[in-house]
């Protein structure tokens, strides 16, 4: 069992002004930042043990202002990083980066399809974004059970994980969370999460019976399938704004 928090960055120009960001490397404006320092105070006691960013500057940026505060992050015998992490990267929307969201949601309603689902010219689609998100889950969760344990739940539980990424991307996580892991949210996954906005989960992991087995051998499929599907999710906090104390 292990905490993740997913945080969505701070605001950018784009953002203010309803402009579709994508994979565009948008830097924060000054209430992006302010906005990130003011998660900081909210972060500054917790101690974490495994930091992940998207590698596009305004995750980053934020990731590295929220964990300024931090006393165990900020302590010089920490060894531990940000880790910059493509596979958290906000969808890429294609043809529609840097045009006004008006224009994307326009476009879905002429093409007569859903705007999550809306594929854009040269866009990721929405299955492509969900398979990621799901291979960098899965990715954590081997990460978090290989590096935190050998089957001892104890230890695993002393896991608590950062994650800072992109609004569309951790509604994607979330939908992938209720729809393949069961995990349940007490309200809509509509809107996105705000700017330097928060979900807490609880990420429960199954045992192993023995320190030697193998669990994550890729020749062994189900294997692997029967150690996924006995994950479960519990959502603690869902959209968390950066001023509430929750």
């Amino acid at each position: 069992m292990f905490k993740l928090m997913l945080v969505r960055h701070g605001q950018t120009e784009l953002n203010k002004h309803g402009i579709m960001q994508g994979q565009i490397d948008e830097p924060l404006n000054d209430t992006g930042r302010s906005q990130a320092m003011d998660l900081a105070c909210f972060l500054k006691d917790e101690v974490y043990t495994h930091v992940f960013s998207s590698d596009l500057a305004r995750a980053s940026e934020t990731c590295k202002l929220a964990l300024s505060k931090n006393t165990s992050f900020q302590d010089a015998k920490s060894d531990i990083q940000i880790k910059l992490e493509p596979r958290l990267r906000e969808r890429c929307y294609g043809s529609m980066e840097g045009k006004p969201f008006v224009e994307y949601l326009n476009a879905a309603k002429e093409a007569g399809i859903d705007r999550k689902s809306f594929t854009p010219e040269g866009a990721e689609t929405r299955i492509q974004l969900l398979k990621r998100a799901e291979d960098f889950f899965m990715s954590l969760c081997e990460s978090v059970y290989l590096n935190m344990s050998n089957g001892d739940e104890n230890v695993t539980c002393k896991a608590n994980v950062l994650a800072v990424g992109h609004g569309a991307y951790w509604r994607s996580l979330c939908e992938l969370l209720r729809d393949t892991f069961g995990c349940i949210f007490n309200q809509s996954l509509q809107p996105v999460m705000a700017n330097a906005g928060r979900t807490s989960l609880i990420v429960t992991l199954p045992s192993r019976k023995t320190a030697d087995d193998v669990i994550f051998d890729t020749s062994e499929t189900n294997s692997l399938d029967d150690w996924k599907n006995g994950i479960t999710i519990k959502c603690l906090s869902l959209n968390i704004p950066v001023h509430s104390n929750l």
